[in-house]
């Protein structure tokens, strides 16, 4: 009898830390969300590839979640290491194409002040390089036109 008992101890002892649940690293859960909130608020939800990645980003965290409560950390844990790979993708995407809009508006705006300067207009046309170089101060082609003019 006194085997059976402690045969069943062990068994129901080692059973119910198989399902433990084993918490996310706090860490890594705080620094996901924050590529997460970074990611839209540089406008990741604008842009197809970047939004499927944030979802991508936000679907994977609650399968870790979930994954973690079932006690499965190993499985949970790379569920919130590719949440976070898709969350910093998402963000990456999305601040390269505000960089091309805004490249887009640069170009748009250097085309106009050289109008202007071409009409005679040339502090309009300064002014007008001037507001371009305040948003993007390295534009080289906007630099070159101040030089000359």
């Amino acid at each position: 009898m006194k085997f059976g008992l402690a045969f069943s101890s062990t068994f129901v002892l080692i059973t119910s830390l198989g399902c433990a649940t084993t918490p996310l690293p706090q860490d890594r859960v705080t620094s996901l969300h924050a590529s997460i909130r970074s990611a839209e608020e540089v406008g990741a939800k604008k842009h197809p590839q970047a939004a499927l990645h944030l979802e991508l980003a936000e679907e994977e965290l609650a399968r870790a979640k979930q994954l973690s409560s079932m006690g499965n950390s190993d499985r949970a844990a790379l569920f919130l290491q590719r949440a976070t790979i898709d969350a910093e993708l998402a963000l990456a995407i999305a601040r390269e194409e505000e960089a091309k809009v805004e490249a887009e508006r640069a170009q748009r705006m250097l085309a106009i002040a050289k109008e202007f300067y071409a009409a005679g207009d040339h502090a309009g046309a300064q002014a007008a390089v001037q507001a371009i170089l305040q948003r993007t101060p390295e534009f080289a082609q906007a630099i070159a036109l101040l030089k000359e003019w």
